[in-house]
């Protein structure tokens, strides 16, 4: 864990928080994230590419894919509460225990879905009127999630506990939402030159054994991308909210961890 030398909100100690998180927990969080995310992420691709060839039922697929994007979405947010209290887990010293990270994440799944759709409305929306306003949103409830699942506040309460906790710090919050932005383009963008050399392989081999596997490289890429990202999220939102209660609330490591409890 990186000490805190200051009182100062500072970037590095974020990202650097957050890939010491994942490189002592690189095991039971890419796990996770594969089986939640990646997995589902899989199939979602490999289903699409087939409706799309026209290898099944349209009315029926409809209904297949509209079943499992719900399921993919539930799955999304167990995710997002057993790594958020994981990683918060781990930045406090403690040791980060699977079961109940899954048992947190299941706990709040409605809670994280209501809270989902009333920030993707408002964000929307401002997004709508001149992208500005929907920047501000971001930025403002960057960690209503873990505020959510660690603090076991209400829906509502926990957007007012973000922009509480972002006040002062919101151009280094946005900062880094720019930071992920783009390493997320750059691994996409690396997947997604890795998936056309290999295609084109794959591809060729299919054509001479008569075969149509080449949409098998894209639901690949589409797992891995998944499953990085999910655990790169989760650990980043965390590290942040826990950058922001110790410098915002003053609180010791030890002290953030009993409010949990």
């Amino acid at each position: 864990m990186t000490s805190i030398t200051s009182g100062r909100f500072e970037m590095g100690r974020v990202i650097g928080n957050t890939f010491e998180v994942l490189g002592r927990n690189i095991i039971p969080f890419l796990l996770l994230s594969l089986a939640l995310s990646g997995v589902p992420a899989f199939v979602q691709q490999m289903f699409a590419v087939r409706t799309t060839m026209g290898l099944g039922d349209v009315q029926s697929s409809f209904f297949i894919g509209l079943g499992f994007g719900l399921l993919k979405l539930i799955l999304s947010f167990v995710l997002q509460g057993a790594l958020v209290s994981g990683a918060i887990a781990d930045l406090n010293g403690k040791r980060v225990d699977l079961g109940a990270m899954l048992t947190r994440g299941s706990e709040m799944v409605l809670p994280l879905l209501g809270l989902s759709i009333l920030q993707g409305i408002a964000i929307g929306f401002g997004i709508l009127l001149l992208i500005v306003p929907g920047l501000i949103l971001m930025t403002m409830w960057a960690v209503t999630v873990p505020a959510l699942v660690m603090e076991r506040k209400g829906v509502m309460e926990a957007f007012g506990r973000s922009g509480d906790l972002t006040a002062g710090h919101r151009w280094a919050v946005f900062g880094l939402m720019v930071l992920y932005v783009v390493i997320v383009w750059i691994i996409s963008l690396v997947g997604g030159g890795i998936m056309v050399a290999t295609r084109f392989g794959v591809d060729g081999l299919a054509a001479a054994g008569g075969g149509g596997g080449s949409f098998v490289v894209p639901a690949i890429l589409a797992a891995v991308l998944g499953t990085l990202f999910g655990a790169i999220s989760s650990a980043g939102v965390a590290a942040l909210y826990y950058e922001l209660r110790l410098v915002r609330d003053g609180v010791a490591p030890q002290a953030v961890f009993d409010t949990f409890s």
